[in-house]
């Protein structure tokens, strides 16, 4: 479960960025909204692997 938190992150990060780049959005969802959002999954992927889980 946690590996998919990883791959989940990488996944909306990086179509934040193609969004970013093409300037679209989808409502709320703009293309800074999603990459702050897969950064935070990303980094909340390595704090659970450095605590162990």
């Amino acid at each position: 479960m946690i590996s998919k938190i990883k791959y989940v992150g990488i996944f909306i990060g990086s179509i934040g960025y193609l969004m970013k780049v093409t300037h679209t959005g989808l409502g709320l969802f703009q293309g800074n909204t999603l990459v702050i959002i897969g950064l935070f999954l990303i980094a909340t992927y390595a704090l659970a692997k450095l605590f162990g889980k």
